[in-house]
Order: C-alpha cells, then sequence, then structure tokens
C-alpha cells in the first residue's frame, strides 16, 4: 500500500471516532487562553500560529478529499517540519479548508490557498516545533515580505471568523500596527516556547511592554471587527 493510502486510511479511522461538541461550532480560526493581571482572557492569534494546528471546525470530522495535502504535500511530510502537529489538527485543518472552498467559491479559494502556502511555507522553513516564527530573526526584506503576507490574507481570516475585514474597518496605519501585533505575539510565543497560554511572567523582561501593548491593540481591533 502506497504511503497516501495508509496516510489517508489512518486519517478515515481517527476521523470516524470523532464527534465536534456544539460548543466548537462557532466560527474561529484561533482562540488561546491567556492570563494576565490575575484575570483570564481570551485572545484570538491568526496569523501569528501555525495555522493548521489551531484551525477549529464547525462541522463534524466527516472524511472528505484531504484538501490539507494540497497545502502541506501530506501529513507524514508536514510532521517532518513540525513535531508538535497531530492528525487530530491536520483533519481540523482540513475540515476548515474544505468550509473555506464552501463559503469563497473555487476562484477566490484557489487565490487564499496560494497566499496561505506561502505563509505555512515559511513557517515550516522558519518556524519553531509550534510552527512560530521569531520575526526578529528574519531579514528585513523577508519580515517585510511576510508581513505583506499576512495583510493578504488577514480579510480571509476575518470573513472565516465571521467578523468585519479589519483591512476595511481600520486605517492603513492601524492595520499595519494591527499586523506587528500578531507578529510580536508570535515572538514571544517562540522566546516562551509556549503551546498553549502565556503568562506575564513567562514573558522575557525585555519583551513585556512590547507584547503588552501588543496584546492592549489586539483587543482594541477585536472589539471593532465583531
Amino acid at each position: 500500500m502506497s504511503l497516501d493510502c495508509r496516510v489517508r486510511e489512518s486519517i478515515q479511522e481517527e476521523a470516524n471516532g470523532i464527534i465536534a461538541p456544539p460548543e466548537l461550532k462557532e466560527k474561529v480560526i484561533v482562540q488561546i487562553k491567556m492570563n494576565h493581571g490575575g484575570s483570564k482572557m481570551k485572545r484570538r492569534l491568526i496569523a501569528g500560529v501555525l495555522t493548521a494546528a489551531f484551525l477549529i471546525p464547525t462541522t463534524g470530522f466527516a472524511y472528505q478529499s484531504i484538501m490539507a495535502d494540497g497545502i502541506y504535500g501530506s501529513f507524514e511530510n508536514l510532521k517532518k517540519h513540525a513535531g508538535a502537529m497531530t492528525l487530530e489538527a491536520y483533519m481540523r485543518f482540513n475540515a476548515k479548508l474544505s468550509e473555506a472552498k464552501d463559503e469563497m467559491g473555487a476562484k477566490e479559494y484557489e487565490e487564499f490557498t496560494k497566499e496561505l502556502k506561502k505563509l505555512t511555507n515559511a513557517k515550516l522553513e522558519y518556524g519553531d516545533s509550534n510552527g512560530n516564527i521569531d520575526y526578529d530573526q528574519l531579514s528585513p526584506e523577508k519580515r517585510e515580505e511576510m508581513k505583506k503576507v499576512s495583510m493578504g490574507l488577514q480579510p480571509y481570516f476575518d470573513r472565516l471568523n465571521g467578523h468585519k475585514s479589519s483591512k476595511e474597518i481600520l486605517t492603513q496605519e492601524e492595520f499595519d500596527r494591527y499586523m506587528e501585533a500578531l507578529m510580536t505575539h508570535e515572538i514571544v510565543r517562540v522566546k516562551t516556547k509556549s503551546t498553549g497560554g502565556i503568562k506575564a511572567e513567562d514573558i522575557p523582561e525585555a519583551y513585556k511592554e512590547r507584547f503588552m501593548k501588543a496584546e492592549q491593540f489586539m483587543e482594541y481591533v477585536d472589539e471593532k471587527v465583531r
């Protein structure tokens, strides 16, 4: 049996036993919980993490063609680069891609996945085992390139979240600042080796002020797009 068939069989077996609970049906690509100042707050992070690892489907994990293979090649290929990736997360990504295609239509979906591949390829090349990139370590040219890719993808992410387009709601200066805030959040996830919530006490002193400003601005944007 070919590797391709084995991967699909494995995913099929895994998917058959998974049922998404009703509370996960809200259209959210990423949602993380943080502890800050003694209070627990929810934070959205879209472009700042390995997209596939945190996508939440709005339906059950019914087996379909493996659309995620069009982005990563295969689960086995992704696993070589991102050790934290699980088969369940890969199927979540696949389910979300299916939802996106249904909502966008074939032509727009093709444009979306073309840009998404640029982001995911960069995360495989420059990201840690969780797919988070320390953008401060990239060359200025590469950093700006990735920022532009994120700017192009953000309206799609907003739409799939059921939110207003941050690109349209914000001024150009604010939108640029929003992208910087998302990148800062991702940098701190690398520094803290975070796979979940980020606690203020775990953040290196040199990044605390920058991180908190980014958090505050992300909250501001969140309120405007909802």
